[in-house]
């Protein structure tokens, strides 16, 4: 089976590969009904899973949280225990943590590590 590669779903993955704030659903929609109007909030969050399915884009999924989407490339992210921002980090991604042996078929692997930004930090000093 080919996959068809629409307009709107092309829209969609050129926004998610160029954003660097992780969007949830609700945000990609705000965004993509800018370029087409008529876009259906139900066919953006469709191409939203069908493109997370087939690991065009990444789906981030943290609990108590709404769903994220980001580019599909190997890399690590932080989020802030304080201000609960989700953000990349600048960190070597570690294949080898595909090898080793626990008895099950390893397909890949997502690190989100929990922090205290920047930002917060600054905020906690004053």
């Amino acid at each position: 089976m080919q996959k068809r590669n629409t307009i709107q779903k092309q829209v969609i993955l050129d926004y998610i590969n160029h954003s660097k704030n992780h969007p949830t659903a609700e945000e990609v929609y705000f965004e993509i009904v800018k370029k087409i109007p008529n876009i259906s909030k139900a066919t953006v969050f469709r191409n939203l899973l069908t493109m997370a399915n087939e690991n065009q884009i990444k789906k981030i999924d943290l609990a108590n949280k709404a769903v994220r989407y980001d580019k599909y490339d190997n890399h690590y992210h932080a989020t802030c225990i304080s201000c609960k921002e989700l953000f990349d980090l600048d960190l070597e991604y570690r294949s080898d943590l595909d090898k080793v042996e626990i008895g099950h078929e390893i397909l890949g692997h997502d690190v989100i590590y929990k922090v205290i930004c920047k930002n917060c930090k600054g905020e906690s000093k004053k």
